[in-house]
């Protein structure tokens, strides 16, 4: 409404007797847009920020002609008739044209160089430690520098091409200035414009080209924003999960887990082949396996991170793509090798499992993981928050806590990707007793590198470049004396020093 009364009145009103009424009306709805941009940025957040600094700039723009050049043209219609700022506008604007040119063929690569210093920035950082035990800080800056001398000459490069447009525009700036200049004393000499006007012009003159100019100038940062909105809106477009599944999951079933004749690949390279195999309820599948075999691809798959390219994964006897997302994750539960642990108190990082669960039941959880003990020696016991990523705990006791998450969270399927692969003997042994609570009467898939763990297991399965090469047993396997047996006497042989 004040935008509306403020366009009306100033295209009605007489130049020179409500003028200035009409501006007041304008700045005063300029004042609203910005109340408005302010309340949008508290409500959406940082993400915002950008869109209301955006759209404060191009107001900015549109009421800087209104107030500040619109009236050089009304002053005198002979300054308004010559076409003179007109003109050199026009000129500014094709100069101005080749700078944006510039600033986008420019801006994909100085993203690049943004992007790389920032890597090797941080690399720096994280591995300055390691770098000074082995007295290789000298060295290992080489990246560093390396990044720091492509921005440089980036920067310079881009700068080399653009500054000669730059340059220009603010010569073409400064001709028109001083023709508006010169035409004005010309007509105060002649007597056709009040020395009053003059003065008013003297003010207003210098802020015509300043809004081509301040555009122009912010090109280069303008283009660099869009080559970055152009990388999140690929990321935007990229096709979700589908996850449009309407079927229920049985209580029961004969098989609880079941791969048919599954391939999957990352891009165009296949690391999984025609695998098929089954899981009865409550039993322990295990699989080995050489780094890099495809074991942790088989549990995510189960998990569905991802669809399959070919075969059939079913749950209970139902193709889990036919199982709503949120549906399938309440019967799996998964202990990750390296656990993430949210910076927040302990308490909430195991209650998250199942955020229905009382005091009571996440203390019994924790008690089960046997991370009880060890939590109330902290300072305020399940109160106490912890760092991002549980940097406050001891790898250990970051793994109890996320068992007990899982415990909470009492899911049928259990899923341990090389839950005790780094764990010292003393952690390996509580972390034990922690599973074993955990997969007591669960169905349950283990991705381990040693042996000793899994040779309980009903069904071991040995995967080899994304190939089940041999199951059965423990004991089976090693009747077969075949690559399960290799493994086998290769983690007993003895190490020398």
């Amino acid at each position: 409404v004040i935008i509306a009364a403020g366009i009306i009145l100033f295209v009605r009103a007489d130049p020179l007797t409500a003028y200035f009424p009409a501006i007041a009306g304008i700045l005063l709805a300029y004042g609203a847009v910005l109340i408005i941009c302010w309340a949008i940025e508290l409500r959406m957040g940082p993400l915002s920020r950008f869109l209301t600094a955006l759209i404060l700039g191009i107001i900015s723009l549109i009421f800087s002609v209104i107030v500040f050049v619109h009236p050089v043209f009304l002053l005198n219609v002979m300054i308004q008739t010559t076409g003179a700022g007109m003109f050199f506008e026009g000129i500014a604007l094709l100069i101005g044209h080749f700078m944006v040119n510039v600033s986008r063929r420019n801006a994909k690569k100085r993203q690049q160089v943004i992007e790389e210093l920032g890597t090797a920035v941080l690399e720096y950082t994280e591995g300055l430690p390691v770098a000074k035990s082995y007295h290789q800080t000298g060295k290992s800056a080489r990246k560093l520098r390396s990044s720091f001398a492509d921005m440089s000459t980036s920067n310079i490069a881009f700068e080399a091409e653009y500054s000669p447009y730059h340059a220009a525009m603010l010569i073409v700036f400064g001709i028109g200035i001083t023709l508006h200049i010169l035409c004005a004393i010309y007509l105060v000499g002649s007597s056709q414009m009040e020395p009053a006007v003059f003065v008013g012009l003297l003010l207003f003159v210098f802020q015509i080209y300043a809004p081509l100019r301040h555009l122009f100038t912010t090109t280069s940062v303008f283009s660099i924003m869009e080559n970055s909105l152009n990388r999140i809106e690929e990321v935007m477009q990229q096709a979700p999960l589908k996850d449009d599944g309407t079927q229920t999951i049985p209580e029961q079933a004969d098989q609880e887990i079941a791969f048919e004749h599954v391939s999957f690949s990352y891009g165009s390279e296949q690391v999984l082949h025609n695998l098929s195999f089954h899981a009865k309820r409550q039993q322990m599948i295990a699989l080995v396996g050489e780094s890099g075999s495809g074991k942790t691809t088989i549990a995510n798959l189960l998990a569905r991170f991802w669809d399959i390219d070919e075969g059939e994964i079913r749950f209970r006897g139902i193709n889990i793509q036919e199982i709503p997302l949120s549906a399938l994750m309440e019967q799996i539960s998964m202990v990750f090798q390296n656990v993430y642990l949210f910076e927040d108190t302990v308490f909430n990082n195991i209650h998250m499992g199942r955020t229905s669960a009382t005091k009571e039941q996440v203390i019994e959880a924790a008690k089960k993981a046997r991370c009880y003990d060890f939590i109330m020696d902290m300072p305020y016991g399940f109160d106490t928050r912890i760092g991002e990523g549980g940097s406050t705990l001891s790898g250990g006791q970051a793994q109890r806590i996320s068992i007990a998450r899982c415990i909470l969270k009492d899911a049928p399927v259990i899923i341990l990707d090389e839950a005790t692969a780094s764990m010292d003997a003393d952690n390996e042994a509580m972390i034990q007793q922690a599973l074993s609570e955990l997969c007591k009467d669960k169905t349950t898939i283990v991705i381990a590198h040693r042996l000793h763990t899994v040779r309980h297991a009903d069904k071991l399965l040995v995967i080899k470049e994304g190939n089940i090469i041999e199951q059965g047993n423990h004991d089976e396997l090693l009747a077969k004396k075949g690559v399960y047996y290799q493994m086998l006497e290769a983690e007993n042989k003895p190490l020398g020093w």
